[in-house]
């Protein structure tokens, strides 16, 4: 099975657009509109085929900023990329202090999305051989 985006938004007509640009570049995806519901499915088997999240980080319940941290107590590597609707310097750097791999501003471009997915897409294993080591 290829592995998915996760795309979490709880604005149904940002996430439907965000999905429509990644299927249209062959990104298959899969869109949550809380981080709530994105973790169950992480939790349950279905998220060891996860490339990457790309998440909102301001949302009611669990934020981006939570869901990254969350995400990075078990999977340490699977790249997140925030998405903020402000140009909120001090949030950015608690984003990059807490792990996020890249963080975007929205409005984002078609070009600057695609780009940015296909940084990260081919990322590291959730479960590297490095962990592991660390682990034993």
């Amino acid at each position: 099975m290829e592995r998915q985006i996760l795309l979490v938004d709880d604005e149904p007509a940002v996430r439907d657009l965000l999905a429509f640009l990644l299927r249209r570049h062959g990104f298959p995806c899969i869109e949550f509109a809380n981080g709530g519901a994105a973790l169950e499915h992480l939790a349950a088997a279905e998220g060891d085929n996860v490339a990457l999240i790309l998440s909102d980080i301001g949302m009611e319940g669990i934020s981006g900023l939570e869901l990254l941290a969350k995400v990075r107590s078990f999977a340490p590597y699977l790249p997140v990329v925030l998405l903020s609707g402000s140009c909120d310097q001090p949030l950015a750097v608690d984003a990059y202090r807490t792990g996020a791999s890249d963080y975007l501003l929205k409005p984002v471009s078609e070009k600057d999305l695609i780009d940015m997915v296909r940084k990260h897409h081919g990322g590291c294993e959730p479960w590297s051989e490095e962990l592991i080591r660390r682990l034993v």
